[in-house]
């Protein structure tokens, strides 16, 4: 067998169970022993030092392979990845899997690649996997970096390892985190009554954790999506993970609200001060201090801009921004409104459980009278009632003080506190002429009152906004 034909194999070696040739070889062990060519060819090439070098010239763990030639022997798939570009195996390597993720439906989240599903889903579970020491991953991700686009990690706490390995991942463009910790069967209960309190085992995301954190996150040019949701972030570690995300960011690069468009931190412990960090960092507006200029316990955190003012005003490009589960309050309602009146770039937002009250629901709809961007606004279950539904009939049928018009179609205001004469009010705007002139096409009151009277109401309001989505699909109503 030539060099070449060696190499032809080698580069799309596949599992022996995918190998139609075989080779007869005898041996002291067996007389009659069959094995693939596979095995053959890497008996070949770990006896020839010249060979080795020339087959893997462009491989990056060439010096480990050096080092130890028997390591050849254990080169899984994943090394030689690279090499294989069958769709077809990776296909039936996604079905054999034990997640279950193969059917055809679920490769089209993947950019309709079989190979790309089966090496992130791969790269996700090694990572997860306690018993991978770091330099083996780190050799592993870095043969099939080209091919990963998203990670999806749950309960996972090592936050140095990720900053180690997503410099390697240059085409990242989404990452899912959930910070944990997986409690293992060898942890005793002795072991968990002598934690402190405030241990990184069983507590929330640390400052040192953040901080790893936005370092690794400085290195992702091309990251668009990023989920910490459920990952008990406070306001402490949120101002520390901004600051460093400032302070670790290298001049001329591109700071992370440049590219980022879809921003999840659903069911932390984010307060007031905490959610003004937030708008700080990706909508840096200086009127929002006002908000905090008396209060001694907000550290403000100064940003260097670059540009006039206005440019100032609509930096970042977020569109959509999740932040269920949180406790903002009114406070962070008022900032949030403020924001609302200058922004042009969000377009759906989720505040709902974040404990707004009355007052905040008021404060947020007024915002949207200067609004033109915001397509989808979710309120639900924040104790909302007369303040916020009078509100809402003068949103339903006036324009702004500017004399445009709210974009906004989806509104879920479901499992507040609305009472009788509310929804009655929001049935007369909704079928008013008047309220034509808006583009609210789904109004979402459910859970907010059980009474014949308010039943009536919400399944009239739910007429007449199947009539305006069945003109908007016709194309008739349409106000950009």
């Amino acid at each position: 067998m030539t060099s070449n034909e060696s190499k032809t194999f080698f580069d799309s070696s596949l599992p022996d169970r995918a190998q139609p040739y075989f080779c007869k070889v005898t041996s002291q062990d067996s007389q009659d022993r069959i094995v693939s060519l596979r095995e053959k060819c890497l008996s070949i090439i770990q006896t020839d030092s010249k060979l080795v070098e020339r087959l893997f010239r462009d491989y990056d763990g060439l010096s480990l392979i050096r080092s130890n030639p028997k390591f050849l022997h254990n080169l899984h798939l994943d090394i030689k990845a690279k090499f294989v570009d069958k769709e077809d195996f990776y296909k039936d390597e996604v079905k054999s899997m034990a997640s279950g993720k193969g059917e055809h439906s679920a490769v089209a989240n993947y950019g309709h690649s079989w190979k790309r599903m089966y090496l992130e889903e791969k790269i996700t579970n090694l990572l997860q996997d306690a018993e991978v020491d770091d330099a083996t991953l780190l050799v592993l991700i870095e043969s099939f970096q080209d091919y990963i686009f998203t990670l999806q990690l749950q309960n996972f706490s090592n936050l140095s390892l990720l900053q180690n390995i997503l410099p390697s991942l240059t085409n990242l463009t989404s990452l899912e985190l959930e910070y944990g910790h997986k409690l293992s069967t060898h942890i005793s209960l002795k072991s968990m009554q002598h934690q402190q309190k405030g241990s990184t085992l069983f507590g929330g995301m640390q400052i040192s954790d953040a901080q790893s954190l936005a370092r690794a996150l400085n290195s992702l040019p091309h990251l668009c999506s990023l989920s910490l949701a459920n990952s008990q972030i406070n306001d402490k570690v949120l101002c520390a993970f901004f600051q460093e995300l400032q302070s670790s960011h290298t001049p001329g690069s591109c700071h992370l609200r440049d590219s980022l468009i879809e921003l999840d931190l659903s069911f932390n412990k984010i307060h007031p001060n905490g959610f003004h960090r937030i708008l700080e960092y990706f909508f840096p507006l200086s009127s929002l201090e006002d908000e905090y200029k008396d209060d001694p316990n907000h550290h403000h955190h100064p940003q260097k801009q670059e540009g006039n003012g206005e440019d100032c005003k609509n930096c970042g490009i977020l569109i959509t921004f999740k932040l269920a589960g949180n406790e903002i309050g009114i406070d962070g309602a008022k900032i949030l409104a403020r924001m609302l009146e200058t922004n042009t770039s969000l377009q759906d937002l989720d505040v709902r459980m974040n404990d707004l009250k009355d007052d905040g629901g008021q404060l947020v709809l007024e915002g949207l009278h200067h609004n033109h961007t915001l397509k989808k606004l979710n309120m639900a279950c924040n104790e909302l009632s007369t303040k916020t539904a009078n509100c809402l009939c003068s949103f339903m049928n006036q324009q702004g003080n500017d004399g445009q018009h709210s974009i906004l179609e989806v509104l879920d205001v479901s499992c507040n506190m609305f009472v009788e004469s509310d929804f009655t009010n929001i049935l007369a705007s909704t079928v008013s002429k008047s309220s034509d002139s808006n583009n609210l096409i789904e109004l979402d009151l459910r859970g907010d009152y059980d009474s014949i009277i308010a039943r009536d109401s919400m399944s009239a309001i739910e007429a007449a906004m199947m009539s305006k989505r069945r003109v908007a699909k016709r194309g008739k109503h349409c106000h950009f």
